[in-house]
């Protein structure tokens, strides 16, 4: 038998069942003789209703005693950390804007302090878990919800179509950091992109995605062509079990209805961005020159069409000014 907060848990080969237990800890009831009192032994799917499974999971010592019993611990290697505060939850759902006809699809749900909270106002979630202990851990929730599927797999390797079919739909998650560029590229690439991304990622990273000009990145445009990114807070890093090395912030990335680069353009634009940013301290008549493989003379009248002066630096060019520049390489550029 092992103790998970107010409630202990005993074990058999069925699977988990769960002892009730009153305000003072101490087990009531009756099915269960112990030397203190008499307990209940009743099915873990009836008693740990959802909003007690999401209270016990946002208060860090059950979380801690909880993983224990089920014999989890976090995965570092998988970047896991598990989101331990009430008003972080509470802002990552509003920033979703969710209504009862949304689809959502969660990446790295955990132990599924937000999956619940997710299925209390959308229709359907889509939960995909790399880690298969995770699973084992929501099956009971997926037992009382229809409308939550669950999906094992690295998310980097599955098409969205796949898995929300061609309906609208909106990505929710505290994702692994080490993943945060390519899940987001992979979903702004993406034929069938969502209506936004709400995403918890390293405040460093979020900064660098909201930036505007002097600060740009290639991240930053990468992200900004297709959505308008805002950070909706700061989140310390003790909001997190086991708290990682940095701080972080709650991203909201609503999409753009129309992309600022048509799909036929893109791969021009890419090509132009990731030449300036190659050499990020080298003024763009250089950068280019040395990185697009056209000569110089092609490269002033780039510049000078688009109206920027050739000693600027890539982390100085706005939205508007790579629009010009881009319309100017077709021009000037092969």
């Amino acid at each position: 038998m092992h103790q998970c907060g107010y409630f202990y848990l005993w074990w058999r080969r069925a699977g988990p069942w769960i002892l009730r237990c009153d305000d003072r800890g101490g087990p009531q009831g009756r099915g269960y003789r112990s030397a203190i009192t008499v307990v209940t032994v009743v099915p873990y799917t009836v008693v740990e209703k959802d909003l007690t499974i999401a209270a016990a999971l946002l208060d860090r010592p059950q979380l801690i005693q909880r993983l224990r019993a089920l014999d989890l611990r976090p995965n570092k290697a998988l970047g896991q950390n598990f989101l331990t505060d009430p008003a972080v939850l509470t802002g990552t759902v509003d920033a979703a804007e969710l209504t009862r006809d949304d689809h959502i699809l969660e990446i790295g749900p955990g132990p599924g302090v937000l999956t619940v909270a997710l299925l209390e106002r959308a229709g359907r979630v889509t939960s995909v878990e790399v880690d298969r202990r995770m699973l084992a851990m929501l099956e009971p929730l997926r037992e009382r919800h229809p409308h939550l599927r669950l999906v094992e797999g690295n998310i980097l390797a599955m098409d969205p179509d796949e898995l929300v079919g061609p309906e609208p739909y909106k990505v929710v998650a505290n994702i692994p950091y080490y993943i945060t560029s390519n899940a987001i590229r992979h979903f702004l690439m993406a034929s069938h992109k969502p209506e936004r991304l709400v995403l918890m990622l390293q405040r460093e990273v979020a900064e660098r995605i909201c930036a505007r000009p002097n600060d740009m990145s290639i991240l930053a445009v990468s992200v900004q062509i297709y959505a308008e990114p805002v950070i909706v807070m700061q989140v310390p890093r003790e909001s997190f079990y086991p708290s990682p090395q940095v701080d972080s912030a709650l991203l909201n990335i609503p999409l753009r209805a129309v992309p600022l680069v048509a799909p036929e353009r893109e791969r021009r634009f890419f090509r132009l961005v990731r030449a300036a940013f190659h050499d990020k301290r080298k003024m763009l008549h250089n950068s280019f020159a040395r990185n697009l493989g056209a000569n110089r003379m092609a490269i002033d009248a780039m510049l000078a069409e688009a109206e920027i002066a050739p000693n600027r630096r890539a982390e100085t060019v706005s939205l508007d000014e790579w629009l010009r520049l881009l319309a100017a390489s077709e021009h000037q550029i092969a």
